[in-house]
């Protein structure tokens, strides 16, 4: 089969190559998500292997997450007038 043919039969266009792309970089985002959340110590996927120190149970109340709102208005982007 020429390369012809092969576009005349699987037309790739730009939203289904947007969507693939999408949707590949969800699922690893997911897994990601999943291999954040876990107290395993080491984890082992695809060939690639982690060994990792989770943070202590009885510690994880004692983490601080800044949660402070940025305020859009004092950005030096914006002109007062």
């Amino acid at each position: 089969m020429s390369e012809q043919q092969i576009n005349e039969r699987f037309p790739l266009s730009e939203s289904f190559v947007i969507t693939i792309v999408g949707a590949l970089l969800g699922a690893c985002s997911g897994i990601l998500a999943c291999i954040l959340k876990s107290r395993c110590s080491t984890i082992k996927c695809c060939g690639v292997e982690c060994r990792r120190e989770p943070i202590p149970i009885a510690e994880l109340d004692k983490v601080e997450i800044d949660m402070t709102p940025v305020n859009l208005k004092s950005s030096s982007r914006v002109e007062k007038k």
